[in-house]
């Protein structure tokens, strides 16, 4: 009993969930979903299923046949290269750290900093289960990273730009899930990467656990 007062509420939540659904169905996770920033375009719609989109290289998605208890959420943007073998390269900013972006035409790095003016969503089938959560909350640079002239990038700690989950959700794959980033309405947007071969991504990341098989069954829960 001393030992498990020890442990972090993480541990514990695995503990409970291994201890309710077995050895070797639970496994900790991170979902990272991703679209593309278009100008003047206000709502995104992350896809959550392996068979919902195309996966890019640096994406993991939910598999119909599983359920995810999540934890916390992280959220960013990079600036990814489609012509590399490699295709994302470049860290996940949390912060609009116009160093980091390539200069293009018509695209104008200081409307990024609209990435964090808006709310985070989740609907599961016909059931609103996060209704608006600031995206602002996952706004993260120190003081220094915040002049003009920084080259660094806010993804310098593992908790960089995430925030936990409460009450703690569940997606569950066989059921239709919606998760939307929706941006405070402006008349012009001009945040779309118009350099050759570039676009800016936009990130989430949900942590969690993983139970295997659970499609078709009630929610998990501790």
């Amino acid at each position: 009993m001393k030992f498990f007062n020890t442990l972090s509420a993480r541990e514990k939540v695995f503990l409970a969930l291994e201890q309710k659904y077995g050895k070797g169905n639970v496994q900790p996770t991170e979902l990272r979903l991703e679209r593309t920033l278009k100008n003047n375009i206000s709502e995104y719609v992350f896809p959550v299923l392996t068979g919902d989109a195309t996966i890019l290289e640096c994406e993991n998605r939910l598999n119909p046949n599983d359920q995810m208890i999540v934890l916390e959420a992280g959220y960013g943007i990079y600036e990814r290269n489609s012509s590399l073998a490699d295709a994302a390269i470049k860290l996940i900013e949390k912060y609009p750290n116009v160093n980091a972006f390539t200069a293009g035409t018509t695209f104008v790095k200081a409307h990024l900093k609209r990435a964090w003016n808006g709310y985070l969503s989740v609907r599961r089938g016909t059931d609103l289960s996060l209704e608006k959560m600031p995206l602002r909350a996952f706004y993260e640079a120190g003081v220094t990273q915040q002049a003009s002239a920084t080259t660094f990038s806010s993804e310098s700690t593992e908790s960089a730009g995430k925030r936990q989950i409460m009450p703690r959700l569940v997606l569950r794959g066989g059921q239709q899930v919606e998760i939307k980033a929706s941006y405070d309405s402006f008349a012009t947007c001009l945040w779309e990467q118009d350099a050759a071969n570039l676009n800016i991504q936009v990130v989430l990341t949900l942590g969690g656990f993983i139970v295997k098989g659970q499609d078709g069954k009630a929610d998990i829960s501790l």
